[in-house]
């Protein structure tokens, strides 16, 4: 559900609701009891929901180090839930974010020696 509304109207807006989720109502089902398969299947869930915050946050120019920190989050979920696509995806999204980064410093630098 987030990510139709991310998709239909942006992250910034909805970003709260995600992060009040994430904080309240999915934390709450993690410390649940669940078999090994519900709960695997929950924990990928979450990662899934803690990837798109860090999306959000990411995209919403919050600051690397608070997407960073979601995105770290959502590795350690997807390797609870035994997700190993997920967790390459997440791993794929860290490089992009850390190129990014790393290019936008690089452009800047060159923007003040000229």
């Amino acid at each position: 559900m987030f990510a139709q509304l991310d998709d239909r109207f942006g992250g910034g807006r909805r970003r709260s609701a995600l992060i009040h989720y994430l904080g309240n109502d999915a934390s709450r089902l993690l410390r649940g009891r669940y078999s090994e398969t519900t709960g695997r299947a929950l924990y990928s869930s979450v990662a899934e929901a803690t990837l798109l915050a860090a999306w959000i946050s990411y995209d919403s120019m919050l600051g690397s180090a608070l997407a960073q920190r979601y995105f770290v989050r959502a590795l350690a979920l997807a390797q609870v839930g035994d997700d190993r696509l997920l967790g390459a995806s997440i791993l794929d999204a860290m490089s992009h974010q850390a190129t990014y980064a790393g290019r936008a410093v690089d452009m800047a630098s060159l923007g003040v020696r000229k």
